[in-house]
This record gives structure tokens, sequence and C-alpha cells, in this order.
């Protein structure tokens, strides 16, 4: 993603990703794991942890697949196309992050199967939105992912708006 700024922006960014998936883990773990003793399969804390990690690495797997598509706009996308490259990194995340989802829910559906509880796959999904905005805002706090064209790439920003501003702002330059 920080190709568009060069060479140090990749990597800054590649090490970024894993900082956000694992301080976003730390935020919501409380929350999933509530949420699992109350309506879930009751899984212990280890297990809700290395649910969540097998969720993150599906998540990152999905991301990872989508790198060629990202090179390929991030090269051939002129400078005014920036919030275009902004915001499908948005939507690639957002995709990805369902991915991750969709694994919590099956391996959850299979304890319960096995514990003989049911569960409520709308409460994974209602966690699923808390661990998105979670991880929006975090990724927020971590920016530039990308770097803006005209302004000298630092590996963070001052805060001015949350990521819903911002995202509102980048889809009415987009559309």
């Amino acid at each position: 993603m920080g190709l568009f700024q060069g060479p140090l922006g990749g990597i800054v960014s590649a090490l970024k990703v894993p900082l956000l998936y694992g301080a976003t883990l730390l935020v919501c773990l409380p929350a999933f794991y509530v949420a699992n003793c109350f309506v879930g399969p009751r899984l212990s804390m280890s297990a809700c942890v290395r649910l969540l990690l097998l969720a993150i690495s599906a998540n990152a797997v999905a991301l990872s697949s989508y790198a060629p598509v990202s090179y390929f706009f991030t090269f051939t996308t002129s400078d005014k196309g920036y919030p275009f490259i902004v915001f499908m990194h948005v939507v690639v995340f957002a995709l990805s992050a369902c991915v991750s989802v969709v694994v919590i829910i099956s391996i959850f559906r299979a304890s319960a199967k096995v514990a003989k509880r049911q569960i409520r796959p709308v409460v994974v999904w209602v966690w699923g939105l808390l661990y998105g905005f979670v991880g929006t805002e975090m990724a927020w706090l971590l920016r530039p992912w990308i770097g803006w064209a005209g302004i000298d790439y630092t590996p963070f920003r001052p805060i001015q708006e949350s990521f819903l501003e911002a995202l509102f702002r980048v889809i009415r330059l987009v559309f």
C-alpha cells in the first residue's frame, strides 16, 4: 500500500499491518470472550485467542492475495487517482475482514455442535462490526498507509479527524 510514496512507505506499511491486527485483537478480545461465554460455545480464553489468531491469519491470506491488484493500480494511477487508491484499499480490507468473521462463525458452529449448544451467528456478526470499527479507527491512528501525493512521506501523521470522516471525504472525491 505504501508504495505510492516509494519503498519506505511500503516497508512501513508492511510493519504496520501486523501491529494493526495485534492491537485490534487486544482491544476486542474481552468483548469476544464474554460474548462467547453468554451466547457462544463457551470456549476457554486460550481457545478464543487461538480462534481469533486463526481468523486474523485467514484475513491476512485474503489481503495478501489482493497484492497484485494493489500493485497494478498503484503503479498505473496518477496522483489525481489517490482517493481511488485509498477507497480501493478500504474495500479490500473490509472484504478480507468478512473472511475472518466467516471463519469465526464456522468454528463457533462446529464447537457448538460438539458442545450441543445453539449459537446465534448474528452475535458474531455484531462482534465483527465492533472489531471492524475498532480496526478502522486503529488503522487511522497508525496512518499513513499510503501517503499523499505532494506531501512528504512520514510514518505517522497528527490526528485531525476520525476514520469515518476521512472515508466520507474520500468517497466524495472518488464519486
